[in-house]
């Protein structure tokens, strides 16, 4: 009885699928994908809707006071009564805002938060989209949270929601780096960057009783605080939510917004606290395994969602108690504690590594998803020649046109990250997916980001210019038909396969170290060199 309960969702899931028995293989798998987004969506709006009242309850049982009770018993309709307003409520937008702009940041964010949540295993056998660089992805995909905070922030035309935006960007890049190093003890001691291997590792028990989560080990303890206390900011939650101080900004990049806009900005925000605090329990709380062998007849699910739940009181608890920080304070809380605190516990890590070198720390991980079974030494680029890659080619050349002929610097930078989104979506194609996420995780966390930036500080296309870039124009179009025409005359290339071997995180350091030294050094020098570029822009624009 208890397994049946414990894979109910993937039998419903069976079941639904059964009807497309006889369809095509690719058929099956966008239907699997839609049910998997389709649940994903209920499960957590649902819980965005609960969480919300939740918060306001419990705020007021800590201060003294009542929360919601008014709608519905004990209050429980007050979300359907917010979001009818919300609908309802009129979507003003300032006149000379950047409207394409501060229409898509929204949709960016939200959408952003939500695909973080795809790659977290919620039980046995009930992760959504299990990717060979699961974590890798998450952090990719959060990466490009600045890039619409930039767009909320510009698009609003508006000097509050600029220096909110700003504040916003200064204080998620101070944080993501502790939230990313605090994360690699754990790749390293299981040397996967695959949840569902992490959650593996931690199960069993010691004596019968103690589990073999990472948060019971000292450094899984020390890494498990400095990521909360990092996922609190890239959360923007109390105290740390000086984005939004309204007694200082009025809400930061958010005044501008109003209606159903804004609540897709307060939605994101909650999806994005439930992404990390998921995050937090597969890597350090065991994911779904129980916490003693005699409960582990509880369905798998149950436990994640229980410890998800006690995270998530622990940051209303937070709020409730804890006043909001000064940034100057934030920022020295981020670079004089939390980074060096982060490096020590990879440190002790490796030492751990190190001295337990046949223990069941040092875990290989299976070559098999990595090599995606390649079993012939030609890949045929005939499957490239699909109704997705045409999709994907047209994106990505338009995307370069666009950003080689708008006249709007916003926009053209904008462009130029939808291309690297659409050159990551070929290596996705061909399978190699860790290539593709590095390029999204570099390029449009970084470079395009960088690019943003440097627009927001010197403020360079504020005036308005009526002439068509006719040299940019005339390239782009020369080199979107030069590629137009590769694609539909080499139907029959084919490259060599690579010899694909079981990857461990040494492994791809070494590769990082010796074979791919150079790509690593130019994206070094581009990063540099986007640095400087911007800082003489700017010290251009102060003279």
């Amino acid at each position: 009885m208890s397994d049946w309960l414990d894979q109910i969702f993937i039998r419903a899931k069976q079941l639904l699928l059964s009807p497309l028995g006889s369809a095509p293989d690719w058929l099956m798998q966008i239907a699997s994908s839609l049910i998997n987004i389709f649940a994903l969506l209920g499960a957590f709006l649902t819980l965005f809707a609960l969480i919300s009242v939740l918060e306001r309850k419990i705020l007021g049982r800590i201060q003294n006071r009542y929360g919601p009770n008014r709608v519905g018993p004990f209050g429980l309709f007050q979300p359907i009564a917010d979001g009818i307003k919300m609908l309802i409520k009129e979507d003003i937008v300032p006149a000379r805002a950047d409207k394409v702009v501060h229409f898509l940041a929204p949709i960016l964010i939200a959408a952003t938060a939500i695909l973080a949540l795809g790659i977290i295993p919620y039980g046995r056998n009930m992760t959504p989209f299990t990717i060979d660089g699961g974590i890798l992805f998450f952090f990719a995909v959060g990466s490009t949270t600045e890039l619409a905070v930039f767009m909320a922030g510009w698009g609003s035309n508006n000097k509050f929601s600029m220096l909110g935006a700003m504040r916003a960007i200064a204080q998620m890049f101070s944080y993501e780096l502790p939230l990313i190093i605090t994360v690699l003890p754990v790749v390293m001691i299981v040397g996967s960057l695959t949840p569902d291997k992490i959650v593996a590792m931690q199960g069993g028990y010691s004596l019968g009783v103690l589990p073999h989560w990472f948060v019971t080990t000292p450094w899984g303890a020390a890494a498990f605080i400095l990521f909360f206390v990092s996922g609190l900011v890239e959360s923007n939650r109390t105290p740390f939510d000086v984005p939004e101080g309204e007694s200082e900004i009025v809400a930061g990049h958010m005044t501008e917004y109003s209606g159903f806009k804004y609540a897709t900005f307060f939605m994101a925000e909650y999806i994005g606290m439930f992404a990390i605090s998921g995050l937090a329990v597969t890597l350090f709380l065991g994911g779904w395994h129980a916490p003693i062998p005699a409960l582990e007849f509880i369905p798998s699910y149950i436990w994640f969602f229980a410890k998800l739940s006690i995270l998530l009181f622990v940051y209303i608890w937070i709020r409730g108690t804890l006043p909001r920080m000064r940034i100057d304070q934030i920022m020295n809380f981020a670079w004089k504690f939390i980074l060096p605190m982060s490096f020590t516990c990879v440190l002790a890590a490796a030492v751990l590594v190190a001295r337990c070198p046949h223990d069941r720390l040092r875990h290989v991980v299976d070559g098999a998803r990595h090599a995606k079974k390649i079993c012939a030494t030609q890949i045929s680029l005939r499957r490239m020649n699909s109704a997705a890659f045409v999709l994907i080619a047209i994106l990505a050349l338009a995307a370069a046109l666009a950003a080689a002929t708008l006249q709007k610097l916003m926009h053209a930078a904008l462009s130029f990250a939808l291309a690297f989104v659409g050159v990551a979506a070929f290596f996705f194609l061909l399978g190699a997916e860790f290539v593709g996420l590095v390029l999204v995780f570099v390029y449009i966390g970084a470079v395009a980001v960088l690019v943003v930036f440097t627009i927001l500080l010197t403020r360079r296309d504020v005036k308005k210019s009526e002439r068509f870039n006719c040299s940019g124009a005339f390239v782009a179009a020369a080199v979107f038909g030069a590629l137009l025409w590769a694609i539909f005359k080499t139907p029959a290339l084919s490259v060599t396969a690579p010899q694909i071997e079981p990857l461990t995180v040494k492994s791809i350091g070494d590769l990082l170290m010796t074979n791919y030294v150079w790509p690593l050094q130019c994206v070094g020098l581009v990063l540099t060199a986007a640095l400087i570029g911007a800082l003489v822009l700017v010290m251009n624009e102060e003279r």
